[in-house]
């Protein structure tokens, strides 16, 4: 990893990673590494040797704050996303959308003709098209969200699926 002052750079993944989470409310440490393994079915699960160095790096960023809360005698530090940080997630994960969905779009479309080329069984043909609908299912949900903040209260979940992307 790149040096920063004589300091290791925390990967912009892992602190994306925390603030999404901490936009939905404080957590403490333990709780960001089970929800991260929680949310990549248990796939990756930060250590503590890294979840530490980036909350710092957050705080010294003033992208979360800390405070201390007491569960019985036990002292844990809670941690919060502050406007700043609010403000940093939004724009960066505009940078990552913009630069992420061709790439993810172009992925599934290589994975379609790869299964054709080799003739796949229906049963992976029928796994990705199932996991296909389930995102669209999230993004839906996700577009009647932004619907209602726009004050379309009226918008169904037939009206929040867009047409077909035009190819122009």
């Amino acid at each position: 990893m790149a040096q920063v002052s004589g300091r290791r750079r925390i990967s912009g993944w892992l602190k994306m990673t925390i603030l999404s989470l901490l936009v939905e409310g404080p957590l403490h440490g333990y709780a960001i590494m089970k929800r991260v393994a929680e949310n990549t079915r248990e796939t990756w699960t930060p250590t503590p040797g890294s979840l530490y160095p980036a909350l710092n790096e957050l705080l010294r960023e003033r992208l979360v704050e800390e405070r201390e809360e007491y569960v019985g005698k036990r002292k844990r530090i809670v941690y919060r996303i502050t406007e700043r940080g609010l403000q940093f997630f939004l724009e960066k994960s505009r940078e990552i959308r913009l630069r992420t969905t061709p790439s993810i779009l172009g992925f599934l479309r290589s994975q379609v003709e790869a299964m054709k080329r080799l003739g796949m069984p229906l049963d992976d043909v029928r796994d990705l098209a199932r996991h296909i609908d389930n995102v669209i299912e999230e993004l839906l949900n996700i577009r009647l969200e932004l619907a209602s903040m726009l004050g379309d209260r009226g918008v169904s979940r037939s009206a929040a699926r867009p047409g077909p992307p035009s190819r122009s």
